[in-house]
């Protein structure tokens, strides 16, 4: 049997560019799965064209960095700024500045947009990686059983070709160790998540798979489509990643075909 092959585009409803760029690579490559930000200024739109593709796997990209609150605690008021990175939020949490019930409170919020947005939530993740924090992973784990949201999370299993070319891929990997043995150990996640190395720059996708070894049976491969921004749209998020050029590499190279000859291409519901 192939492995299943998840390729997911995350932030989806930050920014329109984005948008484009991901239902781009949804209708024209081989993207399977997105990852929404509900607490983002074009959730509403995304979601509703998300709509007309229901094969589509979503993912629930929980945020407390980068966008606007969407309720009333000490990380911000709706629709002001929160820490804009996840070394700031935990600055926070370490100073008593924000608070585990401000998470829950936010994330809350968010849980409730995303019914409101009527997403059809297959899987849990967030931006920057922050439900793999120590401290935290367990109140967005607790909400998921409150909730009863789907029991299956991206958990950053990175393969160890990954660690030779970005720290922060050992980073992750070592909270997502320890996330997986605690907060989140009765969810399903992919035996390997690749692309943290590349992240923002992932061009050659067999390579990026490729790295995995034949022994897991499920890999998941996160990419980051995007447009350019329109004259009247805001500029891209400053995160230094090469959107437009990976947009160009999903969709130039039949992807779809060449990866069938090795995985099955799927969504977390095939865990």
């Amino acid at each position: 049997m192939k492995p299943l092959l998840i390729i997911q585009a995350d932030d989806a409803g930050v920014h329109p560019a984005i948008d484009r760029g991901i239902l781009r690579a949804v209708d024209e490559g081989p993207v399977t799965s997105v990852g929404v930000v509900v607490a983002g200024e074009t959730a509403s739109s995304f979601s509703r064209a998300l709509a007309q593709r229901p094969d589509i796997g979503v993912g629930l990209h929980f945020a407390l960095t980068g966008v606007s609150a969407l309720a009333s605690s000490r990380l911000g008021e709706p629709g002001q700024s929160m820490p804009s990175t996840w070394r700031g939020l935990a600055r926070r949490l370490a100073t008593g500045a924000v608070t585990r019930d401000d998470i829950w409170t936010e994330l809350t919020a968010q849980i409730q947009r995303a019914e409101a947005l009527g997403l059809a939530i297959d899987h849990l993740g967030a931006h920057n990686h922050i439900h793999l924090l120590p401290g935290i992973a367990d109140i967005f784990a607790r909400l998921a059983s409150v909730f009863q949201l789907p029991r299956r999370v991206r958990v950053s299993r990175t393969p160890g070709l990954e660690f030779l070319r970005d720290r922060r891929a050992v980073a992750l990997r070592a909270a997502s160790s320890f996330a997986r043995r605690t907060a989140w150990r009765d969810f399903l996640t992919p035996d390997r998540v690749v692309g943290i190395a590349d992240l923002g720059g992932v061009h050659d996708l067999s390579r990026v798979a490729g790295a995995v070894s034949p022994r897991f049976r499920s890999i998941e491969l996160i990419v980051h489509p995007g447009d350019h921004p329109g004259s009247a749209e805001p500029p891209l998020p400053p995160w230094d990643f090469d959107w437009v050029g990976e947009l160009e590499a999903l969709v130039s190279t039949p992807w779809r075909t060449i990866l069938e000859a090795s995985y099955t291409l799927g969504t977390y519901l095939d865990l």
